[in-house]
């Protein structure tokens, strides 16, 4: 046998296949894999880029240098052009593996193709390095006049704990991650929330029990007590899977928010604003358009905190399972594209008209966009009356979901831009780099924004915890929004500044005295 090819030396950068029509498996990525399907190759010593998914592992040789790595070595999806380098290994099911874990020796396999992906058989797998990566927890901190809201898809969540449902397992990690991941916010627009029973074919559309099964789990752990609010879909109308009749919701802390006392709006019935304000609340924005057929409908909930009145839209934009594979017989067509893009524009629409009754009025949208940052979709969301979060964040840091050897950005937030210079974003990364064997709760990771309504209006720093003070010091700590200054501090010595400049003058004048008299 010949010495097995290295498969990353001469793998074509970015390009799957511009030339259909022509072999050129210098340039066409998806060329240069036929041309070996069947041969021995190798990846020199390296790192996982992402957590097992269906038996496939992506991999990244040591050294790789031809693009920029995130933050935990990995790739994120880029505008226009797919991530080649990236290698799949199927490994089978029972691997577990996390980002930035490793090997020390080389990874040999046979190339072969399965379910639209080229990927190897491996000969040689060795041991797994942990790489030691660790789920984060949230920089934003609850703080008194800072509001916080947080946007989680939670996975065909339902009240339903039957095999193959929601087990208690998962509720009670949910549960823990907003409480300690990402300190329990104002606000939570929940995604990929089920009806009561799950995907028990049984017409039952009310998701309210599922909704109050993960707030009473918050409770029963110490976390603090949230009001779940929905409407819900019409039977089938919906998406996700057959029988789930699966929607966006929202929980809120009565205790630092109010949700505007309003009649609810129904299935069918648009969200619309009179003299600024939601006319139903919460409301379904334009439900029985066709652009949203068969897909989530974004629901609408206006609140009140420090007297401020905040429109909050969770949003669950067209999947993109309609879309071709990166190497199917067409290589990554956008089907779905044309339908998000469409979406984007009727939210854009609902804020203007928002603002345009009212001003003052401040627009927070949340969700699973299901498309990039960079997107034609998020410039669409955002057109000229909001902010896209997450293309002011590190771009090291821009992703919140994992999927065949890339990092994206399918959650998001934007803000009006009436907030926009008083909110901080984030994403907290504690489920998609992951398995369940590390603590994964779902596939994606929460997207926080904090807004501040303090009255120094600039200040859109991270609010960190409040230290403890030291045991018998009545002293008040000084505030963390104090910019330093250049007064110089007087010793601790027990005098006050005045004595200290009376005690000088005396000196200063007993010392001019002996001067005079040693002088004459």
């Amino acid at each position: 046998m010949p010495a097995p090819v290295n498969i990353s030396e001469r793998m074509p950068k970015d390009i799957v296949d511009n030339t259909p029509t022509v072999y050129d498996r210098e340039h066409d990525a998806l060329d240069y894999w036929e041309s070996l399907e069947g041969m021995l190759t190798t990846v020199k010593k390296p790192h996982v880029l992402g957590p097992q998914y269906r038996g496939d592992i992506y991999l990244l040789p040591a050294g790789y240098q031809e693009l920029p790595l995130n933050n935990i070595g990995g790739v994120n999806l880029r505008l226009n052009v797919q991530n080649t380098a990236t290698i799949p290994v199927y490994v089978g099911n029972k691997f577990v593996a996390k980002a930035k874990d490793y090997f020390n020796e080389d990874v040999i396999g046979v190339v072969t193709y399965r379910s639209k992906v080229f990927k190897l058989e491996p000969t040689q797998l060795p041991a797994l390095q942990d790489g030691g990566l660790q789920r984060e927890v949230s920089k934003l901190y609850p703080s008194e006049d800072k509001l916080t809201i947080a946007s989680y898809n939670i996975e065909n969540f339902s009240a339903n704990n039957a095999v193959g449902e929601t087990p208690d397992a998962k509720v009670e990690k949910i549960a823990k991650s907003f409480i300690n991941e990402i300190h329990s916010p104002d606000i939570i627009t929940l995604i990929e929330v089920q009806d009561n029973n799950g995907s028990v074919n049984d017409g039952t559309v009310s998701g309210v029990q599922s909704g109050e099964k993960l707030a009473a789990e918050m409770k029963q752990l110490g976390g603090k007590e949230y009001k779940y609010v929905e409407v819900a879909p019409v039977d089938g109308a919906d998406g996700g899977k057959p029988g789930s009749n699966i929607r966006v919701a929202f929980l809120y802390n009565p205790q630092r928010v109010k949700l505007v006392e309003r009649e609810a709006g129904s299935s069918t019935e648009a969200a619309a604003f009179k003299d600024g304000h939601l006319v139903k609340n919460p409301a379904r924005i334009d439900p029985t358009n066709p652009v949203f057929e068969k897909v989530r409908k974004s629901l609408a909930a206006e609140f009140e905190f420090k007297g401020e009145h905040i429109v909050v839209i969770a949003n669950h934009l067209k999947s993109k399972l309609g879309d071709d594979a990166v190497y199917g017989a067409k290589q990554a067509v956008q089907n779905t594209l044309a339908q998000r893009i469409e979406q984007a524009k009727l939210l854009n629409a609902f804020v203007k008209e928002g603002l345009k009754q009212n001003p003052n009025l401040k627009f927070v949208l949340t969700g699973d966009f299901n498309d990039f940052d960079f997107s034609d979709t998020a410039k669409a969301v955002a057109g000229n009356e909001l902010v896209n979060m997450m293309l002011n964040h590190d771009a090291a840091d821009r992703y919140s979901y994992f999927y065949r050897g890339s990092n994206q950005s399918l959650d998001n937030i934007f803000v009006s831009k009436n907030i926009a210079d008083k909110t901080v974003f984030s994403l907290v990364h504690i489920n998609a780099s992951f398995m369940e064997e590390h603590g994964r709760a779902s596939d994606h990771d929460p997207v926080i924004a904090q807004l501040d309504f303090s009255q120094k209006k600039g200040n859109t720093t991270p609010t960190q915890p409040t230290e403890p003070k030291p045991s018998g010091d009545s002293t008040t700590p000084p505030n963390r929004d104090d910019k330093p200054t250049k007064k110089r501090i007087l010793p601790s010595t027990g005098t006050t500044g005045a004595e200290v400049a009376v005690v000088g003058l005396v000196i200063l004048s007993a010392t001019l005295l002996w001067r005079k008299k040693v002088t004459d």
